[in-house]
């Protein structure tokens, strides 16, 4: 069982992770069959790593961005993948995001981290959306997701979209439109990554025909 974790970036509790959080993931999913995929951002992705790395938990991916290259990994011996983006002509955050499109294509479910709300650079509430979006391309591809929210300690065992968008509606109503135009956009871009993977294959494999 391959687990996708993850969470935000901007962590509430001067950057750890909650202790009733931290006494669940130990008793529940630091054991030998399961293998975890992470990304190499600062926040909970960095925090992971470290309770990996003290656990001396061996069968770990990092997964970063081949433009950007790698922020974190804890642990020289843990394997590595770098994810280039699709397009022509990327963006910064397309070259951060696709790599959580490939880590939830290759998991076979996710644990999120969530910290709601955050000020952004500009001294503005922000709405954290990253680890949503890895929320809801886990669902619609059938990976249930187990959310742990910061703001309200609850832990989530998410199985269907509906799970998700519920979740939202009743916690978050004032978000929950915003959050709804995002995820239709998302779809549209992780259908287009899925597709350019296909491409790619088609490609190899005419390329093989020459060789």
């Amino acid at each position: 069982m391959k687990i996708f974790i993850g969470g935000s970036r901007k962590l509430k509790n001067f950057g750890k992770l909650d202790d009733k959080f931290i006494s669940l993931f130990y008793n529940d999913y630091i054991c030998p069959e399961y293998k975890f995929i992470v990304g190499d951002a600062n926040g909970a992705d960095k925090v992971f790593q470290k309770i990996l790395n003290d656990k001396s938990i061996k069968d770990v991916t990092v997964y970063f961005s081949k433009k950007h290259g790698k922020r974190n990994k804890l642990n020289n011996k843990w394997k590595e993948i770098s994810v280039k983006s699709h397009r022509i002509m990327p963006t910064d955050f397309d070259e951060r995001h696709v790599k959580d499109y490939q880590m939830v294509i290759d998991a076979n479910m996710g644990i999120m981290y969530w910290n709601p709300h955050y000020i952004n650079r500009f001294d503005k509430d922000s709405i954290s959306k990253g680890s949503i979006l890895n929320i809801y391309n886990l669902l619609i591809s059938n990976k249930k997701c187990i959310l742990f929210d910061e703001n309200t300690k609850n832990t989530i065992e998410m199985n269907k979209l509906n799970d998700l968008l519920d979740y939202l509606k009743k916690f978050y109503p004032n978000d929950f439109n915003k959050l709804n135009k995002i995820f239709h956009k998302e779809c549209e871009n992780f259908s287009e990554y899925k597709h350019s993977l296909k491409n790619d294959l088609n490609d190899s494999a005419q390329l093989s025909l020459f060789f």
